[in-house]
């Protein structure tokens, strides 16, 4: 899912001008009760862009239903947009109400009158939605850094930061994450495909700090999350230039959560002689693609497909 899209709320004086700025504009020369017909398209279409950019929060996929628990308040959120899709009912009730009056108007001064309320009632009734417009756009910003997870095979790549997760992404898909010859540079989840016939193959690289659970950052918790919810099969990538046993404990404490397929991946190999590991690992690109659709063709996944 992309949240990437999600249009800013802005503020109730945009709107308003935008719609009295039309009404004006195409409504020159035509009845009061058409130029109040074109204020409610105008704001009405606006509202309703921002209100359905939004997902339901109550039927999201599990990575994403647990992500948005622990980046935003939902309930207020909710709140927000339903004081939103509330706003554009009582437009449509104001605006019912007002042609209703104007066209009864026994006098034209009577018929400016009822159209100078109904902007009147328009205005107060769109700046009450500013509150909500402010959450809505900090809830769009929290959101823009969602990872794009796709609801597909899923492969989660993790070890220790600098063991060479970025690399293997990149050797295993046309992927290019930004690759830094130093620990603890990723920012964020990177994702790259495996094609296979006519099926992708999601790999998550995954930043490596998941031994210390209290105290993960936001991106931390998504690779977490990616894990948890969204992986069928995890990559535990272990450096022989790095301590061993720091690595050890990781890779038994995520072995330990993770009861899916679980293939051990050493990398710098060309620095490094294997280390004596207590369990088989593969050393080669081929080897873990070979692995990797292994897994994959054992899965629903492949089969729904034939």
């Amino acid at each position: 899912m992309n949240f990437q899209t999600l249009p800013t709320a802005g503020t109730s004086m945009r709107y308003l001008d935008h719609a009295f700025s039309q009404s004006k504009k195409r409504g020159r020369g035509e009845l009061p009760a058409v130029r109040l017909d074109i204020v409610k398209e105008c704001l009405t279409s606006q509202l309703t862009m921002v209100l359905t950019a939004y997902p339901s929060f109550n039927s999201l996929p599990p990575f994403y239903a647990e992500l948005s628990t622990a980046t935003l308040d939902i309930p207020q959120v909710k709140a927000a947009l339903a004081s939103i899709s509330w706003c554009i009912r009582k437009i449509a009730e104001l605006t019912k109400i007002y042609k209703t009056r104007i066209r009864r108007s026994k006098s034209k001064t009577t018929g400016n009158k009822h159209f100078s309320e109904y902007y009147g009632r328009i205005s107060s009734l769109l700046e009450r939605l500013d509150k909500h417009f402010i959450i809505l756009d900090r809830t769009r910003r929290a959101m823009r850094d969602w990872p794009d997870i796709k609801e597909l095979f899923t492969v989660a790549i993790a070890g220790f930061p600098n063991v060479g997760k970025s690399t293997l992404l990149s050797k295993v898909t046309p992927a290019r994450p930004n690759i830094k010859a130093y620990a603890f540079t990723t920012t964020t989840l990177n994702v790259g495909y495996l094609s296979y016939e006519y099926h992708r193959i999601q790999l998550i690289d995954t930043p490596g700090t998941l031994a210390r659970p209290e105290k993960m950052n936001a991106v931390e918790r998504q690779a977490y999350l990616a894990i948890k919810h969204a992986a069928h099969m995890v990559i535990f990538v272990f450096d022989p230039t790095m301590e061993k046993e720091k690595q050890l404990l990781l890779y038994h404490k995520i072995r330990k959560e993770f009861h899916g397929p679980f293939i051990i991946y050493v990398s710098k190999t060309d620095l490094s002689s294997p280390p004596e590991l207590p369990f088989p690992f593969a050393s080669s690109i081929d080897e873990i693609k070979e692995l990797i659709l292994h897994s994959f063709k054992k899965t629903h996944f492949y089969e729904l497909g034939k």
